[in-house]
């Protein structure tokens, strides 16, 4: 099975984490697919948001990285919300769960890139 990862060592813990993931989280109410470009920035620039945003950029870049390489693509995706559609939702708490950890995840993250402002917006 492929994988699209991007992981960032962590003097607290002494290890290597997991940052981001361009497939685990996709049935999570946090997780998204968008580009930089969907997402109003321009991979180029050097601009103040782009340096105060590591984990949006980061997961931006997994994003195409995972379309291209197909880990991510648009049939594995529709494939997603056909089933998400056709589903008697018996297993809500399991989607439930999945957001709460991928947050858990996202705030880890951005303590870990030491992200003040991404940490503070996904906290509220």
């Amino acid at each position: 099975e492929k994988e699209c990862s991007a992981y960032a060592f962590s003097k607290d813990l002494q290890s290597w984490c997991r940052i981001s993931d361009a497939s685990r989280y996709l049935h999570s109410d946090y997780a998204t697919t968008l580009s930089f470009e969907t997402l109003g920035n321009n991979k180029n620039s050097q601009s103040k948001e782009a340096s105060t945003r590591p984990l949006g950029n980061i997961q931006a870049e997994l994003a195409e990285a995972g379309r291209l390489s197909g880990v991510i693509s648009s049939s594995f995706c529709a494939k997603i919300l056909a089933n998400a559609k056709t589903e008697d939702f018996s297993d809500l708490q399991d989607y439930s769960d999945i957001s709460r950890v991928h947050l858990e995840a996202l705030i880890g993250s951005c303590r870990i890139l030491f992200s003040a402002e991404e940490y503070q917006e996904w906290i509220l």
